[in-house]
């Protein structure tokens, strides 16, 4: 990650998984960035040691739950996640298309507001939900040639 002490982060708007486990160290860093501080004014504030303070920092970025104040989070088109839904559709029948809701909603996100970013998380997530190896191989494949009309 490039120099950033010099950058605001604020908390993402997203809901925070069950499976993200937030220790006390993420939560006083959490609760410090506020958008209008930054980084550097942040760790200072918070009051830990600069390793402890940069590896909670960067645990907090890679769970997606802070982000740069005034990015324009790119997301996933439409059309992308309609795409996913007819491979599952084809892949494993009708019921393939809520596999795609339930990988997002695990994750935290909105179905329509998948950063782009993350689409390969995504994917990677709604294919462990197919039963089948095969059929969970084929998905990814399909969605990889996808992910390549993105510009990835």
């Amino acid at each position: 990650m490039a120099d950033i002490s010099n950058v605001c982060f604020q908390k993402a708007e997203r809901e925070i998984s069950r499976d993200v486990t937030i220790d006390s160290d993420m939560l006083k860093v959490l609760m410090a960035l506020d958008g209008k501080k930054t980084v550097r004014e942040v760790s200072v504030e918070v009051d830990m040691a600069r390793g402890l303070f940069k590896s909670t920092f960067l645990k907090l970025y890679k769970l997606g739950l802070v982000e740069k104040v005034g990015q324009d989070l790119a997301c996933v088109t439409p059309a992308f996640i309609e795409q996913m839904r007819e491979a599952l559709i084809q892949l494993i029948g009708p019921l393939g298309s809520v596999l795609v809701d339930d990988a997002a909603d695990a994750m935290g996100w909105v179905v329509s507001r998948i950063p782009l970013a993350r689409v390969a998380d995504f994917v990677v997530a709604v294919a462990r939900e197919i039963p089948g190896d095969q059929q969970g191989n084929e998905f990814k494949k399909q969605m990889i040639e996808e992910i390549k009309t993105l510009g990835w």
